[in-house]
């Protein structure tokens, strides 16, 4: 990192992120060692030895710049862009609009035999069901573990929108959380304040219709293009 690109960082960190120089460290120091522990995975002693710091010292600067981030991740962190209309690429170009992939994994655990109930799959395997969130470049943007394998991905969706930290989805210039996501029984009641609750989800062939004609879709491309 250059010396302007740093002082330009911590010009910011300390207008918008409420960072401040202390008696004996200042905002450059700060940013710095936060820096060097993310991006070069090191770790609090090593940290002692080279700014001649406490571990106690280095521990709380560390979390007042985290702190400071955290105020101004809408200005550090890129926004997720939708796929657009014309997109080429043969990963992506069927999913238009799309901001990336959502999906559950089971992960094989041990567990106490007491709680191998929970952990069982309906496949019989002792698991966790975890949910992983990526991007278009197939980086995990989001991930949630330590559900149970027996949980449903319904209820760990819910769960993930329903954090303190929870799972935003940006739509637009705006975010989708719990507020705006309606999952299960979860819904506004009628005009006159009754809650209309869902007893059961009617089958549908909307989405079965839709990924059989996208499948067939990708299916005659691919093969055109072997003739071709």
């Amino acid at each position: 990192m250059s010396v302007d690109v740093l002082g330009r960082l911590c010009e910011l960190r300390k207008v918008q992120g409420g960072l401040r120089d202390e008696c004996r460290v200042s905002i450059p120091e700060q940013v710095i060692t936060f820096l060097i522990i993310l991006a070069h995975h090191k770790k609090n002693c090593t940290l002692q030895v080279r700014f001649y710091r406490s571990g106690e010292t280095i521990s709380r600067y560390f979390n007042k710049v985290l702190s400071s981030v955290i105020r101004i991740q809408r200005l550090l962190f890129a926004k997720a862009v939708p796929i657009p209309d014309g997109c080429i690429d043969p990963r992506w170009k069927w999913f238009k609009g799309y901001l990336g992939a959502l999906d559950g994994t089971y992960i094989d655990v041990t567990v106490p035999e007491k709680d191998k109930l929970r952990y069982r799959t309906r496949k019989g395997k002792i698991s966790t069901n975890v949910l992983g969130i990526c991007n278009r470049d197939m980086n995990f943007v989001y991930v949630l573990s330590g559900w149970e394998g027996s949980t449903s991905d319904l209820r760990i969706l819910r769960d993930a929108i329903s954090r303190r930290n929870n799972l935003k989805i940006p739509i637009e210039d705006t975010l989708l959380d719990e507020e705006h996501v309606l999952i299960g029984e979860d819904h506004g009641g009628n005009e006159d304040g009754d809650d209309d609750m869902i007893e059961s989800v009617e089958g549908s062939t909307d989405w079965t219709v839709w990924r059989d004609n996208l499948a067939n879709e990708m299916y005659n491309e691919w093969m055109n293009s072997r003739i071709n």
